[in-house]
């Protein structure tokens, strides 16, 4: 069984490039249903920004069971952190699925 890997999207925002990863799939269906997911779940603004040990910031996106489908990049403040979510959110729409 060849192994779909699924690529939430790169989203292009105004200051960098924001790249949200998710987990790898077994099928291009799952794949797709994924991206449904977090673009749903991104619209729904499920986002929590949270601290790793280094005391950058970084954001979850969680779906409505409180379980984390996905996890953005590190950045040195929560505005930058924020101002992430928002490119995820205002760029969602766009899926990318490669096999």
């Amino acid at each position: 069984l060849k192994r779909i890997y699924m690529k939430v999207g790169v989203i292009m925002g105004s200051v960098s490039d924001y790249e949200v990863m998710s987990e790898a799939v077994s099928t291009l269906a799952q794949a797709q249903k994924a991206v449904e997911n977090v673009q749903k779940n991104a619209r729904n603004n499920n986002f929590v920004i949270d601290r790793d040990k280094n005391g950058k910031f970084y954001y979850k996106l969680r779906n409505m069971q409180k379980s984390t489908i996905c996890v953005g990049e590190s950045y040195d403040t929560v505005a930058a952190c924020s101002s992430a979510i928002e490119s995820v959110k205002k760029f969602c729409g766009s899926k990318v699925v490669e096999e």
